[in-house]
């Protein structure tokens, strides 16, 4: 019986094809790996994956759930093949080739772990091409993961570049890869060529059988697409939710390649995105979620009567990190949007102002808001967040004005998370003095006196009523009142404080502590935080634990004197 239990157990683990003998757990073979694996005990890479020698003789290579040994390798002694193993290209000619388990082997320009792919060789001569850009629709024919590289690299250049790169993974029939015409510069002279190649690898890291189409068309225009579209619907619906939502940009897949407007001399790997809105709120961008270097440029897109499309720069964001950054947050671009035009992008404080100076003071120049940066000017105190840009540009041409942005990497295998989520309505009401906004808290900071996500005037403040009419208005900060000093559904008002019904029928309604009866128990069914404290679902005085006999106070009345 035991060994049937352990028979049946063995082999109920997830196993590789390549073990012998079954699995003791989880990928840990019982036995050696097949001779075609790495023996490694989880026997699930082909055999001498991580090759080191300049040139070599075979290969083990993924096919069908198992490792076959290959030897089609090209022989060459630059990092190019010889111009044997190419298949030229023209424009507007499709071309289609077919890749199967005789294609050739080689490795790329492109780094790779396993080095060696089965795949082809082509090549665009460029010198035809006397557009500014051009676009490669390529295709596929069976659900493999493909990748394409891209070189400006001259046969004679000692080395390949990875000037671009992308992958075309299993679902994928279909992608476009985008990008300048850029003539290559001689590492000697310094002088560009004005005769030159594109060379590309299409590649896979396992054996298949699929035919692989090329078709390359030039435009006069940049070529880019949108890879996703933020509507004022979207906005509009996460303003009332107060959710945050975020897109996954897995930056190996987008086949966009350009010199950005606001960075014309580098060549980027794009993922372009529209964002519009209209609210009386700010929108804030992120991409530091991922700890992983970009850029984001804001572009403004203009077509004239012939249909002819130009790009501009709005502005840029470098996502390195300066000074003490690096000790307190991510890498990546961190932004505020505004939807309205403003003329400036400071906040001022008037330092003679006694309520203002005191604001500054207590709850600026504080640790816990250590990224607000103070200057003093003309008796005037200036704040600046060093992680915070309010764009130059808010609201440009009037609100709901659809706005292009790209973020940027020059890691063609990075993957970024962008955030995005609405925060700080009615600007805070900066422009009133009573508050601002803190983009990386998503929140704002309100002047003393002040509060809700908007830092309007609080109707209760230090104990004290800020408004002449409290009909029907609750003590602003009690449980179950909101911003405005209203009662939450399913409670009732009674002397200011907001009560459940389960309370007031001397129950202990949901996230409740006390019943109102009980000592220190408010009417609310809320422990009473002057002088006592929730603990062990009961309201215990505060002085209870230290070695005296107290008077017991509630709410300034005598209850009673411990014992």
């Amino acid at each position: 019986m035991l060994l049937l239990f352990f028979f049946t157990f063995s082999f109920s683990q997830k196993c590789s094809s390549g073990c012998i003998g079954g699995c003791l757990s989880d990928y840990t073979c019982l036995g050696q790996c097949k001779n075609t694996y790495e023996n490694d005990t989880s026997c699930l890479l082909c055999k001498d994956i991580y090759h080191t020698a300049a040139a070599v003789s075979s290969v083990y290579l993924p096919h069908n759930n198992s490792c076959e040994q290959k030897t089609q390798i090209i022989n060459k002694k630059k990092w190019l093949p010889p111009q044997s193993y190419m298949t030229e290209i023209y424009v507007d000619i499709p071309t289609v080739f077919k890749i199967d388990e005789n294609s050739d082997i080689d490795y790329s320009f492109c780094y790779y772990n396993p080095k060696y792919r089965i795949g082809k060789w082509i090549k665009l001569n460029m010198t035809l091409v006397k557009a500014p850009f051009i676009a490669f629709n390529f295709s596929k024919t069976a659900p493999v993961d493909v990748t394409v590289d891209l070189t400006l690299n001259q046969e004679e250049f000692s080395v390949g570049a990875c000037t671009a790169h992308f992958l075309m993974s299993k679902n994928v029939t279909q992608r476009f890869f985008k990008g300048p015409n850029v003539p290559p510069t001689n590492p000697i002279t310094g002088e560009r060529y004005t005769e030159f190649m594109y060379y590309l690898f299409i590649s896979t890291n396992e054996i298949a059988d699929f035919e692989f189409s090329v078709h390359v068309v030039e435009s006069v225009d940049k070529i880019w697409d949108v890879s996703f579209d933020i509507p004022p619907t979207e906005i509009d619906e996460i303003a009332r939710s107060g959710e945050k939502r975020d897109v996954y940009i897995e930056f190996e897949t987008y086949g966009t390649f350009h010199f950005p407007s606001c960075m014309p001399s580098m060549l980027f790997k794009m993922a372009i995105f529209t964002i519009e809105f209209s609210g009386n709120y700010s929108v804030r961008l992120s991409t530091k979620k991922l700890n992983k270097m970009n850029y984001l440029q804001e572009f403004a897109v203009e077509q004239d009567i012939d249909n002819h499309v130009t790009t501009s720069c709005v502005n840029v964001w470098n996502g390195a990190l300066h000074g003490n950054q690096d000790q307190i947050s991510n890498v990546g671009v961190e932004i505020k949007l505004s939807s309205t035009l403003k003329n400036t992008n400071k906040l001022e404080f008037n330092y003679s102002d006694p309520q203002n100076s005191n604001f500054v003071k207590k709850s600026l120049i504080s640790s816990k808001y250590s990224d607000i940066k103070m200057v003093k000017v003309n008796n005037k105190y200036v704040t600046k967040s060093a992680q915070e840009v309010i764009l130059k540009n808010e609201g440009v041409d009037g609100p709901s004005k659809k706005r292009y942005f790209a973020i940027m990497s020059q890691d063609y295998f990075n993957a970024i998370t962008l955030e995005y989520e609405v925060i700080c309505k009615n600007d805070c009401n900066m422009y009133k003095r009573q508050g601002f906004c803190l983009t990386s808290y998503s929140k704002c900071q309100c002047v003393d006196g002040y509060g809700g996500d908007d830092c309007h005037l609080k109707c209760y403040h230090n104990n004290k009523w800020q408004v002449t009419d409290t009909t029907n208005l609750c003590y602003f900060g009690t449980t179950n009142c909101d911003q405005y000093c209203a009662c939450a559904t399913g409670t009732t008002l009674v002397g200011h404080i907001c009560i459940s019904n389960e309370c007031r029928s001397g129950k202990i309604g949901s996230g409740e502590q006390c019943k109102q009866t009980t000592e220190g128990c408010n009417e609310n069914c809320y422990c009473d935080t002057n002088s006592y404290v929730f603990k062990n679902n009961t309201c215990v005085p505060k002085t209870c634990g230290n070695n005296k006999i107290d008077k017991i106070y509630l709410n300034n009345q005598f209850i009673r004197e411990e014992e």
